[in-house]
């Protein structure tokens, strides 16, 4: 019976003093909430202070400033070039070319070579010539008889014959051609006529000396 008032005894002691550190923990708590109180109250004070006295600050975000767009710049104007002038050059007059030194030139003069006329010779005689009294012409390489210029009368012209050419009177024409085979002979008006037959009659070949 003893044990058991001294166990509830005890018990008792441990409940007051549980109670009395709950007492304490529960007043503290009361003054931290107190205070915590009071820190909120000033706090909201302040804010109702700011509120009332001063004006806020807007806090928007100011955009950028727009960037003007970029004028475009015109180019330069090129200055057209002035074309260069080109100084203009007279070419001179082309240059006969001289040939060479051994050419024949139409001003040489007659040169007399004694030729047997009895037949053609491959040979360039320029202007008429006289052998052994007989005048005489070249022409395309074939020699014939003209008359001297003193000589007048009849003309005959002889293309095949013992002698070839231009001859005055018949007298004189007649023993070049009388009982020559294929002897050719006619009359002309003209010396000149004669010469123009003579050298068409050698074109065609058809003068000939024949013995």
């Amino acid at each position: 019976m003893r044990n058991m008032l001294g166990s509830l005894v005890l018990c008792t002691e441990v409940a007051t003093q549980l109670l009395g550190t709950l007492n304490a923990h529960d007043s503290g708590a009361d003054a931290s909430l107190e205070v915590d109180d009071s820190l909120l109250a000033s706090d909201a004070d302040s804010e109702d202070y700011d509120l009332a006295g001063t004006p806020a600050i807007p806090t928007s975000v100011i955009p950028p400033a727009p960037t003007p767009a970029s004028t475009p710049v015109p180019p330069d104007p090129t200055v057209a070039q002035e074309p260069t002038p080109v100084q203009s050059t007279l070419m001179p007059a082309s240059t006969p070319i001289p040939g060479p030194p051994n050419a024949p030139t139409s001003g040489l003069s007659a040169t007399v070579v004694a030729v047997d006329p009895t037949g053609p010779h491959h040979l360039w005689i320029p202007g008429a010539l006289t052998v052994d009294g007989r005048r005489q012409q070249m022409y395309n390489y074939f020699l014939y008889d003209i008359p001297h210029e003193e000589e007048t009368g009849q003309l005959y012209l002889i293309t095949r014959g013992r002698r070839v050419g231009i001859f005055v009177s018949w007298a004189h024409t007649s023993p070049y051609v009388t009982g020559v085979s294929f002897a050719a002979c006619l009359k002309v008006n003209s010396l000149d006529e004669g010469i123009v037959r003579m050298m068409e009659a050698i074109d065609l070949k058809e003068a000939r000396w024949l013995a």
